[in-house]
């Protein structure tokens, strides 16, 4: 294990990874009118509102990854999570976020995997 100092900061310690897992996430704000358009786009072209109370949705994006939507919902603060994981797809005051398996075969090598 390797340990770099940053910047005259705490020592940063490096470990190996045996797997890597990515999600991308892609942040934007449309015009006014043309959010609901774009939902109606979203939602033709397959993909799905996640909420995190629809506990089906875990075994559907994640592929081999098993991630605990109960799990989402209980760490993280209750006055957050309406905003960050609202229930509906009407909740225009959250993030709403869409999903959508891909099962695109990818290959990421770096010297810090095993």
């Amino acid at each position: 294990m390797a340990v770099e100092v940053m910047n005259n900061q705490q020592p940063v310690e490096h470990s190996k990874s045996a797997a890597a897992s990515q999600q991308f996430l892609f942040p934007f704000l449309l015009r006014d009118g043309k959010v609901e358009a774009f939902v109606k786009k979203l939602l033709q072209t397959g993909f799905t509102f996640f909420s995190v109370s629809d506990e089906k949705q875990q075994d559907q994006f994640y592929g081999k990854l098993k991630i605990s939507h109960r799990n989402l919902g209980t760490y993280f603060m209750p006055n957050i999570e309406p905003i960050i994981f609202p229930d509906g797809l009407d909740d225009i005051e959250g993030l709403r976020r869409f999903s959508k398996k891909m099962d695109a075969l990818c290959r990421f090598d770096s010297s810090r995997l095993i």
